[in-house]
């Protein structure tokens, strides 16, 4: 009876060691003052695998080119001996058959001043010519044959239509534009007349 209550004590006694030995190795966690919160370390994600083409940057090496590798060739220019031409204060005609220089040379040589004022008067009319809008939109086409005289300052001493078109309105805008180069194109000096009457026809035709 008496060693069982022997065993028994020494048995609470060691076990009252051991509890105490184990609170003591115990870590003390302090409590945290109001406000402040645990902050736990994220689990660390794997790592994605990155290709090594794009990851690693295309590195090109310089090209290095010797100076004796490029060659210049000059190319050698010949001088080419030209006839000389004769000289002309007129105006010439390329080969081509453009007309350089003054009005009124049409082949290359020079006309008379009376065909070249006619060719530069026929000219001024054709720029200004205006075709009816109206006339234009019904398809209208003809030729007006105009009359009229001009004195050597290039006013304009009367007009008249000779050879009508099938359109009155035709017919006015002939007569409308000859009106309206009064005063535009005096004589040369070349032309010696008090008056000149002209006739031409003005065409109003459809492109």
């Amino acid at each position: 009876m008496n060693i069982n209550k022997t065993l028994i004590a020494s048995t609470l006694l060691h076990a009252g060691f051991f509890a105490a030995a184990v609170l003591f190795s115990a870590k003390v966690i302090k409590p945290l003052p109001l406000g402040v919160e645990l902050a736990y370390d994220a689990v660390p994600s794997t790592p994605k695998s990155v290709p090594a083409s794009s990851a690693l940057k295309k590195v090109t090496s310089p090209v290095v080119i010797e100076k004796d590798d490029i060659t210049t060739k000059a190319k050698e220019v010949v001088p080419v001996a030209v006839a000389p031409q004769a000289a002309s204060s007129v105006g010439t005609v390329a080969q081509s058959g453009a007309l350089s220089g003054r009005e009124g040379v049409a082949t290359g040589s020079e006309v008379s001043p009376e065909d070249r004022y006619l060719y530069e008067l026929k000219k001024l009319l054709e720029r200004r010519k205006n075709y009816p809008l109206m006339a234009r939109k019904m398809g209208h086409t003809g030729t007006v044959t105009m009359r009229f005289t001009l004195k050597p300052d290039g006013t304009l001493a009367g007009s008249e239509v000779v050879g009508k078109a099938p359109y009155e309105s035709l017919n006015q805008a002939a007569v409308t534009l000859v009106e309206g180069i009064n005063g535009m194109k005096p004589f040369p000096q070349e032309i010696r007349k008090d008056s000149w009457s002209i006739t031409v026809p003005i065409e109003y035709t459809l492109k």
